[in-house]
């Protein structure tokens, strides 16, 4: 015997599901920009974005990418970045 109440359905999302590493890429450059300076225009964040997304492009994470500008100017940087890693304390 047919009912006639209609069968259970579910919604979709307009929203397309995002890659994981994409989301993660998009986090760290906010992390790294926009939520650790204070540019005084636009300009300046572009310029920052720029020389953060092109050590990126050419296989730096942005830790390597710090580690290699420590290791080559040191006197940039008012601590060693390498000692400033979360873990364990051994």
């Amino acid at each position: 015997m047919l009912s006639n109440t209609p069968a259970p359905r579910t919604t979709s999302s307009t929203e397309q599901p995002r890659q994981g590493q994409v989301e993660r890429i998009n986090q760290t450059i906010k992390d790294a920009t926009v939520r650790r300076f204070y540019y005084e225009s636009h300009d300046q964040f572009r310029q920052h974005l720029a020389g953060f997304i092109s050590a990126y492009n050419f296989g730096f994470t942005p830790y390597e990418f710090v580690c290699k500008v420590w290791a080559a100017q040191p006197e940039r940087f008012k601590l060693n970045p390498l000692q400033q890693i979360s873990g364990l304390n051994i």
